[in-house]
Formats: C-alpha cells, structure tokens, sequence
C-alpha cells in the first residue's frame, strides 16, 4: 500500500533563498541547500531529519574559512518539495544528491552522512565516482542492524510509523512533540533543548517532515544490495544514543569494509552537530591523510 502521496500533499511548498539559503531546481525536487565557504575542498552534509540546514550553523562556522561546506534537504524534508511522484526511496535520493552537486559543480567530495542518510553514500559512490572522494558514515550500522532498529525505535516496536496513512497523519499532527520526545532520548544528556527548539521553529516556518514515507519506502526490502564502499571511508559513533544501545556498531564494515571507526563516548545521534569543533578536528585528519 502506497501511501507516499499523501505527504507529498503535505508538504509545504516553501522555497526560501537568502542571503544564505537557495533553492535548486533539479529532476526530482526543489531542493533547499546551503553552500559557503572556500578552499579545494568539499564536505557535503545531508540533514537526518528533524534536523534541518539551521542546525548546521556552527558547522558552516568552523569549516567554511578552509572548506566548500553543503548541506541538503532532501524532497520532503524540511523546505524541499519533491517534484510528481517522488516516492523517498534510496535510488531517488541519492539521484537527487548526485543532481545537486552536479548543479553546483562540485566533485570529489567528502561526503558526511547520518544515519538513514549514509545509505545513500554507496549508491552515489557506485554510480559517481566522480563526485566522491572520501565518505564519512555517521551513526550507520549495516542495513541489517539500521532496519533493526528502525523497527525498535517505531513508538517501541508498534511500528506505528511504518503503517501506511496511519503514520503519514500522525507525523503530520504531532511532529512536534515527536521530534521533540526524539532529540530528548539520542542526544547527550543536556542537549536536547536547542536542537527540538530549532525544529519546532522550522516546523512553525513551514517545514516538511515526511518521516513516515521514508520509513516506509526506505526498510520495504529486508536486504538490498548496497555496493560496497572503496573509498577512504570513516564510521563515526556517538555512544550516549539511547536508540542504539543495542546496535552492533561494528556492522556498519559490511557497508565498508576497511573503515576506520571512531567512537565518542560524550556525544549523541548527531555528533556532528552535538561537537562540532572535536568533529571538525576529526575531519580535518581524515582530510589530510586521503
């Protein structure tokens, strides 16, 4: 049952270009993407939803003085609209991707993706060598495990989200407190506050938030085939992530089998955004020695 249409009809048709924002026109999506900075070269974020491009701030801070810094909301999720009948599957996401940084000339990229986001990073490095240099997996077990825990964190296995109109209408009506109740249990300690209230204002501002369909197009098959990754590739942990306690987190070598594998015992979901100047730090090695 396909239900992926009705958050396409929910999605807000805002398109915000300032001083700092712009939206791209590509095949599959009006896509918001934020680019700054300067230098040879690139780190491309993708926003893991309810995270949006305001979340990322501090990070366009510490990077842009040396580096080309992007970041992307995918169709669907926060001020990107999808285009026909865009259905949030991996293949059309990570089209998506590749067609923005193609519109923006950008290759050899470092990619920096979170959780559902970095499986997106095989495919595009699969099908465009051209546009990646490296890849940096953040909070990413195996398809496996990440299906695992999907179900796991689905208002505690109810699979409530995941049930087709039923979990498109319940996001739409209470994205608030679940994106709330969401950053309380996979942040640190201590730093859910700033983050649920930069969503809530993009929420109030118009944001999407088509979790439901994602979830529902993303885990329909139980093994794909992801390509294996070749490229110089990190797995970055942030072990104070209450929904992955039980996540082997050494699964994600079945996605890349010579990464290198970092933990951070005082950071969350989203270490990233949670340290960003000790990831910052984490990059800038990684950088220098591929």
């Amino acid at each position: 049952m396909d239900a992926t249409w009705l958050d396409r009809r929910f999605v807000a048709n805002v398109g915000v270009a300032t001083e700092h924002f712009q939206t791209l026109s590509v095949g599959s999506a009006d896509a918001r993407v934020r680019l700054a900075g300067k230098g040879l070269e690139t780190v491309v974020f993708v926003c893991d939803t309810p995270v949006f491009i305001e979340h990322y701030a501090r990070l366009f801070e510490l990077l842009s003085p040396t580096m080309q810094v992007l970041c992307i909301e995918l169709p669907g999720m926060g001020f990107s609209v999808p285009k026909g009948a865009y259905r949030f599957t991996r293949e059309e996401q990570a089209a998506t991707v590749s067609a923005l940084l193609d519109a923006l000339h950008l290759s050899a990229c470092t990619l920096a993706f979170t959780c559902v986001g970095a499986y997106l990073a095989p495919l595009i490095a699969a099908s465009r060598a051209d546009l990646v240099r490296r890849v940096i997996l953040i909070q990413a077990p195996s398809w496996e495990e990440g299906r695992r825990w999907a179900r796991r964190i689905d208002f505690d296995g109810k699979r409530v989200v995941a049930t087709p109109y039923v979990g498109q209408v319940l996001v739409r009506v209470f994205r608030k407190r679940i994106a709330s109740r969401w950053f309380a249990k996979s942040l640190a300690p201590g730093r859910a506050e700033p983050f649920a209230a930069t969503a809530v204002a993009a929420f109030d501002a118009g944001a999407a938030w088509a979790l439901a369909s994602l979830v529902q197009s993303y885990f329909a098959d139980d093994q794909p085939e992801l390509p294996v990754l070749r490229v110089p590739t990190l797995a970055l942990w942030g072990e104070a992530d209450r929904t992955h306690w039980r996540t082997d987190k050494h699964s994600v070598l079945s996605l890349a089998p010579d990464a290198e594998l970092i933990s951070l015992a005082s950071a969350g979901h989203c270490p990233e955004l949670e340290e960003p100047e000790r990831f910052c730090d984490i990059l800038q090695t990684f950088v220098s020695r591929f």
